[in-house]
């Protein structure tokens, strides 16, 4: 059954369908995304998401292991390991927004990592952001790498490579 709401506009004014909008059910993704933001989902492999710990409401830094094409683009690719975002939302994880109660009367759900929904995660990220990521994630593998709750301050990017390793 679809609910509707009434746009009342005057006094008296006859209700004809252009009146009704179709009213959202509350508590939608698209309530829990903040201001500014955008929901963008991305696919992730259970390294990348923790062994499926990463829950709706956490905050984790996304990188990118890139393969960086060699000076003279000559021979292999390098991997490097670029800092895309720091400090991001996570809205959801698989189709769960709302993080799991600590305490419950309800018998567990499973929390394995085993589920496949929790390759799928939903993060807040600005139009300019979920733009990088859409590429990026076609081009490189994503890591997400989570944050203490406590901790929100943000670090230059360095990026990473062989040449960093051996330092």
């Amino acid at each position: 059954v679809a609910t509707y709401q009434l746009i009342l506009t005057k006094k008296d004014e006859q209700i004809t369908l252009d009146k009704l909008i179709y009213a959202r059910e509350k508590g939608g993704l698209s309530e829990l995304t903040p201001v500014g933001k955008r929901a963008i989902t991305i696919s992730v492999d259970n390294t990348a998401s923790l062994l499926g710990m990463v829950k709706p409401g956490d905050y984790v830094d996304v990188i990118a292991i890139v393969p960086v094409p060699t000076q003279g683009g000559t021979g292999s690719a390098m991997p490097q390991v670029l800092p895309l975002f720091q400090n991001v939302l996570v809205l959801a994880v698989g189709t769960r927004t709302q993080p799991t109660p600590k305490y419950s009367t309800r018998p567990a759900a499973k929390e394995d990592g085993q589920d496949a929904s929790s390759s799928l995660i939903t993060l807040a990220l600005d139009p300019k952001e979920a733009n990088i990521i859409s590429f990026v994630q076609e081009q490189a593998k994503l890591r997400l790498v989570l944050r203490s709750p406590a901790d929100s301050r943000k670090e230059p990017p360095q990026p990473i490579g062989w040449d960093t390793v051996f330092e």
